[in-house]
């Protein structure tokens, strides 16, 4: 028997639910509401849900700005608690990051000096985004001209002066 009062259930009344996470203002400018952005909730065993965002909420002088999001996936074992940790994924982008004062223009195209054996060689290089004094590199780009696409072993050159293909290095 269970005594006159006790909790025997949830009463669900809609399928949608939200998540209210206060952020740093700086972090929310790249935001657009009415997107979906992949969200991974550390307290459920990194329950990763696809939620939308529909409300960013920013006032004028403040550090710190509001998003409500919300989802209708109802993940398997998620918990439910009040109070959780949980990151954004706002974009993956994939290829090798190349400091900035590496990248030269050869023939009209740009590319990056590396060392093969004792020799300098050019590389092209397709850049994708510019962060933090580095270039991220296009990993599985095709050539575009006569010099072959950077590759994950190359040893990039990153300063030298009179640099040219086929100079002798002497290390």
């Amino acid at each position: 028997p269970m005594p006159i009062g006790a909790t025997a259930g949830k009463i669900v009344t809609d399928y949608k639910w939200s998540a209210v996470v206060e952020i740093p203002v700086t972090s929310a400018r790249p935001l657009i509401q009415g997107n979906l952005y992949q969200v991974n909730f550390s307290e459920s065993g990194d329950t990763k849900v696809e939620m939308r965002l529909e409300r960013l909420i920013m006032e004028y002088g403040s550090d710190t700005a509001i998003m409500v999001l919300s989802a209708e996936e109802m993940p398997r074992d998620f918990s439910y608690v009040r109070y959780q940790t949980l990151s954004i994924t706002l974009n993956q982008t994939k290829g090798y990051r190349v400091p900035v004062s590496a990248l030269r223009n050869l023939d009209g195209v740009t590319g990056v000096y590396v060392l093969r054996g004792s020799v300098v060689e050019f590389r092209e290089v397709s850049p994708v985004l510019l962060s933090d004094g580095a270039v991220l590199v296009d990993a599985n780009a095709e050539p575009t001209g006569k010099y072959q696409m950077l590759s994950f072993y190359d040893t990039v050159i990153v300063r030298g002066k009179e640099l040219y293909v086929g100079k002798i290095v002497d290390q």
